[in-house]
């Protein structure tokens, strides 16, 4: 994905690497994109990076390939969270998104970051189509 931003566009280009030479699947211009648009890993990074406490909310726009979801995120409690590395005082994340959807059914994703500097992300859940996807922590290099 390419984002051109003299024009507002994305360029979307998918090729099927499992072939030899792999072959073009995709390519896809994308107008109209707004300003300010994170891919989902960025916005997670940019919101544990921000000055977490209970009840903080930050809007975001998010980008999926050529889908865009205005997306909340609020810390709803801190909480202990049993991990693999002992255990740590965490935020509670929700996400809502507030226009269309990200995820199934309304955008619902949860994530737990470490209360501490390091700011870990110790496990996420997420409703997806054909249930739900979770993943937790199970260790830390430095």
């Amino acid at each position: 994905v390419e984002y051109l931003q003299n024009t507002r566009q994305l360029h979307i280009r998918t090729y099927d690497e499992s072939v030899t030479p792999p072959r073009l699947q995709k390519d896809k211009i994308k107008d109209n994109v707004p300003a300010c648009v994170y891919d989902p890993f960025t916005a997670l990074y940019l919101y544990r990076k921000s000055d977490l406490r209970l009840q903080h909310v930050r809007t975001m726009m998010i980008g999926n390939d050529d889908k865009f979801k205005e997306v909340q995120a609020q810390v709803v409690k801190k909480e202990m969270l049993d991990t693999a590395i002992g255990k740590l005082p965490a935020w509670s994340v929700t996400t809502t998104a507030l226009k269309g959807d990200l995820f199934r059914r309304g955008g619902q994703f949860r994530i737990s970051f470490s209360a501490d500097e390091r700011e870990l992300p110790l496990l996420f859940e997420a409703k997806v189509n054909v249930g739900r996807v979770s993943g937790k922590l199970i260790s830390v290099e430095n």
